[in-house]
């Protein structure tokens, strides 16, 4: 493989990887590269935020995730989705149960025995 260098803009073109190269406001941009399997993968480092990064099949839609999630940390209000996505409803339903099943039984108990007359 021959490796060539091409530059454009904020990216310069190594190999098959496109790497942000620009500075905005003092604060680097997404990077953008090509993995081997053929997606696109946007990471975004932001000073003060968690790292994310996430996979897509084509490079527009991995562009487009990384601006907006890069606005969302600008503006303030960014809120990490990757522990949501992450969560099962298996986990939903484990954590209802020993989170609030109990509460509610507990309430239900209560307000039976005052019905009951206790």
């Amino acid at each position: 493989m021959r490796f060539f260098r091409q530059t454009s803009s904020n990216f310069t073109r190594y190999g098959c990887n496109l790497v942000a190269t620009g500075i905005f406001a003092g604060v680097k941009m997404a990077s953008i590269s090509q993995r081997s399997n053929g997606s696109w993968q946007a990471v975004v480092r932001r000073k003060g935020q968690p790292l994310q990064s996430k996979v897509f099949s084509r490079r527009a839609d991995a562009a487009a995730w990384a601006r907006e999630v890069e606005t969302e940390m600008q503006r303030g209000s960014f809120v990490s989705s990757s522990l949501a996505q992450r969560t099962t409803f298996e986990d939903l339903a484990k954590d209802f149960e020993r989170d609030y099943a109990p509460v509610i039984d507990r309430h239900k108990g209560a307000t039976e025995d005052r019905r009951n007359g206790a």
